[in-house]
């Protein structure tokens, strides 16, 4: 388990992102399977990469995300949201307005995995961060995995490829808005 947390990782290529195996959550049993790449193929797509479904800091950026959404209809973009477990998914969804899929590999979390030890709730912008989701009256919980690091990925409409990834450096840790919006617009 690598516990870097540093600013450097092992990009991902839109070869490596489109061939990555999601499933539905809709409850049936196979999951309905499907490649990533049907994400971007018609329109963009932004994916929000879940460290954990039941975090106060997770939800937060699934809230502002979804204020955006509309901006991103605008331009074509679709908004979903990648998971790693499935508890906790059904209250994400009351802050994310956007299709919620599992990725059971994690390989949306890659290609290497960064992991944060519990020791990093310790550091003061993390406490900001949760200070800044309390006064917005999120609610979260500590149940399932938190320690892999999530992030964000905008992909453009067929083969423009990756457009801006933005990977977690600690908890709380959340995509520049204006960044965001800016490689949106273009």
């Amino acid at each position: 388990m690598d516990s870097s947390t540093s600013g450097s990782h092992e990009k991902a290529t839109i070869q490596y992102l489109k061939n990555i195996n999601l499933k539905k959550i809709d409850g049936s049993d196979d999951g309905g399977s499907f490649k990533a790449s049907e994400l971007w193929k018609d329109g963009g797509a932004v994916i929000m990469v879940v460290r954990r479904p039941g975090c106060i800091l997770c939800r937060e950026e699934a809230a502002e995300l979804t204020k955006l959404k509309q901006k991103f209809n605008d331009k074509n973009f679709s908004l979903f949201a990648v998971v790693h477990e499935l508890m906790g998914v059904e209250e994400f969804r009351n802050f994310f307005d956007g299709e919620v899929f599992l990725d059971p590999e994690r390989k949306f979390y890659g290609p290497k995995e960064r992991w944060m030890s519990l020791a990093g709730l310790l550091r003061p912008s993390v406490w900001l961060s949760l200070i800044r989701a309390k006064r917005k009256h999120v609610s979260g919980n500590t149940e399932g995995e938190g320690r892999l690091l999530g992030g964000l990925f905008v992909i453009g409409p067929g083969d423009k490829g990756i457009l801006l990834e933005h990977r977690e450096s600690e908890f709380g840790n959340h995509v520049d808005r204006e960044l965001l919006l800016n490689v949106i617009n273009e």
